[in-house]
C-alpha cells in the first residue's frame, strides 16, 4: 500500500465533491504537480507545503486524468492562509450601463421591482505575509460550527448588514473602507490517501 498526499482546491470540491471521511473509499482523478501546478500551489500554499504534495485532484477538466486513485482516506486536513477583506474604489461604469440593478420583488408578471444600490467598492481577500494554517478535519467539507442553521444563517446577514452600512458610510465621507481584520481564509485541503 502506498500513501499518496493530495491537494484538493477548496472552490472545486465546493462545487460538485462529496463529503469525505478518514476511512472513506474513494476514487479521485488526479494530475502530477507539473510545473505550471507547482506554481499556482505554491503562490497559494508556500513553497514548503506544495514540496508534500504528490499530485492535484480535479475533476473539472476535458481530458482524462493521467491517474485514477483508488484507496483509503487516512486523514484530511484544511489549509487556510492569513487574508484580509480590502476594498477599493469601484471603477465608473460604462456609458449606457445602467446604475442599479432592478430585482423582481412581486409575483411574476406584477412588474413590481425594487432597486439595488449600485455598491462603490469592489471587494476581495488579500492574502498577507504568514504560513498557511493546516488543520486536521474529520470532514470535508468542514462542519462550520455547531447549532441552529437558521441562527448562523441571520449571524451572517447581520454581519454583511453592518459591513454594508460602514460602507456606505465611507461612501457618503468620500473615502475608503479600511482592510479588515487578518483572519484565515479556507483556499484548499490536503488528503492522504491510502493507494491500492
Amino acid at each position: 500500500m502506498t500513501r499518496r498526499t493530495l491537494w484538493l482546491s477548496c472552490w472545486e470540491w465546493g462545487c460538485c465533491g462529496g463529503p469525505l471521511e478518514p476511512g472513506q473509499r474513494v476514487t479521485l482523478s488526479v494530475w502530477p504537480v507539473d510545473d505550471g501546478q507547482r506554481s499556482w500551489l505554491a503562490e497559494a500554499i508556500g513553497a514548503e507545503l506544495t514540496a508534500q504534495v504528490d499530485g492535484v485532484e480535479m475533476h473539472h477538466e476535458e481530458d482524462p486524468a493521467p491517474e485514477r486513485l483508488t484507496g483509503t482516506l487516512a486523514t484530511l486536513s484544511t489549509v487556510s492562509m492569513p487574508s484580509r477583506l480590502v476594498h477599493s474604489e469601484r471603477p465608473p461604469l460604462p456609458l449606457g450601463a445602467l446604475p442599479a440593478a432592478r430585482r423582481l420583488v412581486g409575483p411574476p408578471g406584477s412588474g413590481v421591482y425594487i432597486g439595488v444600490p449600485h455598491s462603490p467598492f469592489v471587494t476581495h481577500h488579500e492574502t498577507v505575509p504568514g504560513q498557511p494554517i493546516v488543520q486536521e478535519t474529520p470532514r470535508i467539507p468542514p462542519r462550520h460550527g455547531a447549532g441552529d442553521p437558521d441562527a448562523r444563517s441571520a449571524a451572517r446577514a447581520a454581519e454583511h448588514a453592518a459591513a454594508e452600512a460602514e460602507a456606505e458610510a465611507h461612501a457618503a465621507r468620500g473615502t475608503v473602507p479600511p482592510p479588515g481584520p487578518i483572519e484565515p481564509r479556507l483556499v484548499g485541503y490536503l488528503v492522504e490517501l491510502d493507494v491500492d
